[in-house]
């Protein structure tokens, strides 16, 4: 019988089939991570996180004077320019209207052989001139900010204000940086922080650049980056014209806050334009119209030409009857606000000083100069140890001829610096010279 014999397997091949085949005898480790690594590995990814973070804004920080400086608009100086003095009486002043306006005009001779010009009154003409004068308020509007004073960031978020703590500024120049804005100051005194808006948008950020508490006016600045595009395209910076040349009876325009509320608008004509108000250094000038106005009104007044020729303080005038529109005007300090809106400080002596008149200074041989009526308290004339009667006669080389003269001499002085003030004073054998020397100081 034969027996089947087995096929051998090589040892070799054994060894070969168990190599091939090893993998299935490896062991397959779990990587799943535990909660309490997961949470061990985000707290680390979060503290890298704020490691980095801290880091850039260290860096940020570090580098973001350089990168102003670097590559900041440079800011441009602002120039008003100066208004000569008045000369209506030596200029004639002569006006024109366009010729689509002059429908119903005639010729009228005035009895000289000379014919003016007249202008039939009907209501086609008088719908038409009240077109015109609103085409030229509205343009007056763009020139127009509200200046808000809002009692904490909460509330200038959520724009939440009464009428009271705002008032109606001027958009007076742009140094390439800011929008820089002409208001009254009184809106400081409510506190809390500054917002701007622009043509009844929403507020910006606004910033006090200076201020004069003697005139009671400020410049407020806002960073054109903060004005919506739209916006920025909208308004316009006004011209603050001569109003050394505003007649009685021409038309103005009141814009603002003329009758307490934002955006209002009021026509009318201007009724004088000699007075005088009487402040420490100086006497300004202001005039009045027959606009019925809020006691705490605020706001401008435009000449038909867009320009600004007043702005209203409603304190000009005490009336019990009604309480008409003045402004001071805007040609008597120019010189102030150009100071202002270039960051620098209203010089201040503090002294209520008068011309005094011809006959009078004849009669009791008052030296030439300016009389000081009356020295604030605590002013830099009330500290050099100027007292009411002393005659003022010059200011370092040059003389003081005026009041007018004294006030363009201070204005040229630089806040801090101190001056030699030599006049005369009564004593015992008629008037004697003095000398005083000044620290020109400001009223911020």
């Amino acid at each position: 019988m034969d027996i089947e014999e087995k096929p051998k397997v090589s040892e070799e091949s054994e060894e070969t089939s168990s190599e091939e085949y090893s993998f299935l005898q490896e062991v397959i480790k779990d990587n799943s991570m535990t909660r309490k690594q997961l949470a061990a590995k985000a707290v680390r990814v979060i503290c890298y996180g704020l490691i980095f973070g801290v880091a850039a804004s260290l860096v940020f920080g570090a580098l973001q004077p350089w990168i102003q400086t670097r590559y900041a608009k440079k800011v441009e100086e602002i120039t008003l320019g100066l208004d000569e003095e008045d000369k209506k009486g030596d200029t004639e002043v002569s006006k024109s209207t366009d010729d689509s306006e002059n429908s119903g005009e005639g010729a009228e001779n005035d009895g000289t052989g000379e014919e003016k010009e007249t202008l039939k009154l009907t209501k086609e003409n008088y719908a038409k001139f009240q077109g015109a004068l609103h085409q030229k308020a509205e343009k007056a509007k763009k020139s127009i900010a509200e200046v808000i004073a809002y009692a904490n960031e909460a509330d200038m978020q959520r724009d939440t204000y009464i009428q009271s703590q705002s008032v109606a500024g001027a958009i007076v120049a742009d140094n390439e940086q800011e929008v820089l804005i002409l208001a009254d100051s009184s809106v400081l005194k409510m506190g809390g922080r500054i917002g701007v808006k622009f043509m009844q948008q929403e507020p910006c950020e606004g910033a006090l650049k200076k201020k004069d508490e003697n005139l009671g006016i400020a410049v407020f600045s806002v960073q054109k980056s903060a004005i919506e595009t739209s916006v920025r395209n909208e308004i316009c910076t006004v011209v603050l014209g001569n109003s050394a040349l505003t007649l009685p009876e021409e038309v103005t325009i009141a814009a603002g806050k003329p009758f307490g509320y934002a955006g209002g608008i009021g026509y009318g004509l201007i009724s004088t334009v000699d007075n005088t108000k009487a402040l420490p250094d100086h006497a300004y000038k202001y005039m009045t119209t027959d606009i019925t106005g809020e006691k705490s009104g605020s706001g401008f007044l435009f000449n038909l030409d867009g320009e600004i020729v007043g702005m209203i303080k409603p304190d000009l005038e005490k009336r019990e009857d009604m309480q008409l529109i003045s402004a001071y005007a805007i040609s008597s300090f120019k010189k102030e606000i150009e100071l202002m809106l270039n960051g620098k400080s209203v010089p201040y002596m503090g002294i209520m000083a008068v011309e005094v008149p011809e006959d009078i200074k004849e009669s009791e041989k008052i030296p030439d100069g300016i009389y000081v009526k009356e020295v604030m308290v605590d002013s830099p004339a009330m500290k050099a140890g100027i007292q009411s009667g002393d005659v003022l006669m010059q200011m370092g080389e040059a003389p003081i001829v005026s009041l007018e003269g004294y006030h363009t001499h201070l204005l040229e002085q630089i806040v801090g610096t101190k001056v030699i003030f030599r006049g005369k004073r009564t004593g015992n054998t008629g008037y004697e010279a003095v000398e005083f020397q000044v620290e020109i100081g400001s009223k911020e």
